[in-house]
């Protein structure tokens, strides 16, 4: 008697989010290690210490969202998928919210607050490939409108204003890491830059792109666009240079000949701009 194929598809679920978890585990205990080390080291906190801050921060939360290679994605090209994903991602992002917002504006704990700022990044980035990057057309139309519409929102639009006035709302919305040289625990990236990070690998995975030129397309425009920030001490958007490098990572992929897309796009970008202007005048309000 013929016995049955050993199927592996459960023990590969269970080692992606393993792969996953353990990240995410050993980039809290960097993160510990550099609160310990920060004040000890006897540095100039600008721009020396941003600067290690920076790319200590990006290697090991890269490490960690390098792991979402492993973890189930959305379908086909072309195929939206039912809505049993956002029925489980968003009750468990708004439970996060929550969270996060009591170890930001009640009891203060940025190791905590920082990791539930990356998941919930994760779990929109999730969300954003299963149900908006279904076409690999309409994903690279996206990454050229996050370029104009990042530079938007941080020179002329909501982001600037958050980061200006600071305190909590920028608490909840940003990662925090160590700054060496100083006792300042202090945000450095944007949620929105790993939701998009977290998106665009996941996209990769899914539409067969090279999914290391990829990674590493996206890792090196955040770390320019973070010396770029420190060096000139002024906020600089990090989605262009992301964008970029992911654009240049997969440009063999690339179709933006498609006019009922770029008649979309314009239209998004208005919608886009016009939703920033209102989130700007309720954030100065």
């Amino acid at each position: 008697m013929r016995s049955a194929p050993i199927s592996f598809a459960g023990f590969q679920k269970i080692s992606g989010w393993l792969r996953f978890i353990l990240a995410g585990i050993g980039f809290i205990v960097v993160f510990s290690l550099a609160t310990w080390l920060a004040p000890r080291l006897s540095l100039p906190p600008e721009p020396w210490g941003l600067l290690i801050t920076a790319l200590l921060l990006v290697s090991t939360s890269g490490i960690w969202i390098y792991q979402v290679k492993f973890l189930p994605t959305g379908g086909p090209a072309g195929q939206i998928p039912s809505s049993r994903t956002a029925l489980i991602v968003l009750p468990v992002m708004v439970f996060m919210a929550v969270i996060n917002y009591l170890f930001v504006a009640i009891l203060p704990v940025p190791w905590i607050s920082t990791l539930l700022v990356i998941l919930l990044a994760c779990s929109l980035g999730l969300l954003m490939a299963t149900y908006l990057f279904f076409d690999p057309d309409i994903l690279f139309l996206i990454c050229v409108l996050y370029i104009l519409v990042d530079i938007y929102s941080v020179y002329l639009g909501p982001t600037g204003v958050l980061v200006a006035k600071g305190g909590v709302g920028l608490n909840l919305m940003t990662v925090q890491y160590p700054i060496f040289g100083s006792r300042v625990i202090q945000p450095v990236t944007g949620m929105a830059d790993y939701a998009v990070w977290t998106a665009c690998l996941l996209s990769a995975q899914r539409f067969n792109f090279n999914y290391t030129n990829s990674f590493w397309g996206l890792f090196l425009g955040l770390v320019g666009s973070a010396l770029v920030s420190i060096l000139s001490a002024t906020a600089v958007p990090a989605l262009p240079l992301m964008m970029a490098g992911y654009l240049i990572a997969n440009r063999r992929h690339i179709n933006l000949k498609r006019r009922d897309l770029w008649f979309a796009g314009f239209f998004a970008l208005a919608v886009a701009i016009a939703a920033g202007t209102v989130v700007r005048f309720l954030i100065e309000r």
